[in-house]
């Protein structure tokens, strides 16, 4: 018996050792980083030396008398190479965003982010460490509450917030916990029961989320970089959770930048859908004059394509009309309420699938602060359960209206 109390005190003092050694290291490195330059000794003025007057020279004509001459000729300055980004001492070209990627502000796993050049703001140290970057707010809706219809009120907030990264200064790491609530309306299709099993939803589902994405820089000149995503949730009815509850997506994407003008993008997201579960993504992007006066925005990028033309400014408010598509869906798990015993009271999950395209107007006021409307259509829908009961229920195409608050 006192060996083995021996054996276990043993090891547990080792692992208080471990656990100790590990906090001073964390420590000692914490400090570093944030570790304060000394105070300056101070300085003792020196009495003033009184020095003649300087005499004028003529280099031009000093360097014909004599070619060896000290005298240096004023040389024109060279000019400032927009692709010079150095992370030691934080050279940045002012036009470019660390948040942002090519083409979008991707901060979060969102299917579209419609900030656009003309809200850009000069890089320095103060926006690099803001620690809240933006609040989001959304509201769209997909009217429907009749035969072969379905109906979607839905409301979203969520926050983004950076937290610096010593070896990527111009890439933080960025944080964003979010809530959007569904509310449901339909389908209505009982009347199918009992040659085959009607669809049926629950009257609201809640996705509960964080996300955390990084955009380092693969290349010192930022000529090459990369997008990378993950995203764990709980997105239910909230009725009889399951694991099916819970999902965990991600997104891998390579960034070229092939001049001041163009991008290239190529990568993968993971969906955990069940009709999709890795989507390829990648396209071109191209801003005609570069991001220090842009007038117009093309992006060849699936799934979210969009084109973009900049209106007259009306002072500081920056307008932009734009056309976009998009492959857009969901995932829930919920609890089926249903005609067909074999079905109803079962735990399954269900895809929401559509094809978008909507026209949109995009306010940016100064700063992070823009209103966005839109107006469009919803059409190829479709809910995709997982227990195949009913294999697929296609509702209607219908209107679709989007608004975005984001400060």
């Amino acid at each position: 018996m006192v060996i083995r109390l021996l054996k276990c005190w043993k090891h547990r003092i080792l692992q208080v050792a471990a656990v100790m050694v590990f906090a001073a290291c964390a420590t000692s490195a914490h400090a570093q980083f944030l570790r304060l330059p000394d105070d300056p000794a101070p300085v003792i003025p020196e009495a003033p030396v009184e020095q003649a007057a300087p005499v004028a020279v003529d280099a031009a004509a000093q360097a014909a008398v004599d070619p060896n001459s000290a005298v240096m000729v004023p040389q024109a300055a060279t000019p400032a190479d927009p692709f010079a980004y150095t992370y030691g001492d934080m050279t940045v070209d002012p036009n470019f965003d660390p948040f942002g990627t090519p083409g979008t502000q991707q901060g979060m796993l969102l299917s579209e982010d419609p900030r656009l050049p003309g809200s850009f703001q000069q890089v320095d140290l103060t926006t690099m460490t803001r620690f809240l970057q933006q609040v989001w707010f959304e509201y769209s809706y997909i009217p429907g509450n009749a035969e072969e219809e379905f109906g979607m009120n839905n409301l979203e907030i969520n926050g983004t917030f950076a937290i610096p990264c010593k070896s990527q200064p111009m890439a933080p790491l960025l944080v964003t916990p979010g809530v959007a609530a569904h509310f449901l309306s339909g389908p209505k299709n009982n009347d199918v029961w009992p040659t085959s099993t009607p669809a049926d939803m629950p009257a609201a589902t809640i996705d509960a989320y964080l996300d955390a994405a990084w955009n380092p820089w693969l290349s010192q000149s930022g000529f090459i970089s990369a997008e990378l995503a993950a995203r764990v949730g709980v997105y239910s009815d909230y009725k009889k959770i399951t694991t099916d509850a819970v999902r965990v997506m991600g997104a891998g994407i390579f960034v070229m930048r092939l001049s001041p003008e163009f991008w290239l993008k190529a990568g993968v997201e993971y969906l955990d859908r069940n009709r999709i579960k890795l989507l390829p993504v990648g396209g071109l992007i191209w801003v005609p004059g570069g991001l220090e006066n842009p007038r117009m925005r093309l992006e060849l990028y699936f799934p979210t394509p969009k084109i973009a033309y900049r209106l007259p400014d009306d002072g500081n408010t920056i307008w932009w009309l734009y056309l976009r598509g998009e492959y857009y869906g969901n995932n829930w798990q919920i609890k089926r309420v249903n005609p067909d015993p074999a079905v109803d009271g079962m735990a399954d999950t269900v895809d929401y699938n559509d094809i978008r395209i909507a026209l949109g107007l995009q306010a940016n006021t100064g700063g992070q602060t823009s209103f966005i409307f839109e107006v469009g259509i919803a059409f190829n829908r479709e809910l995709v359960y997982r227990s195949r009961q009913p294999e697929v229920y296609r509702p209607n195409p219908m209107i679709l209206l989007r608004a975005i608050y984001i400060f």
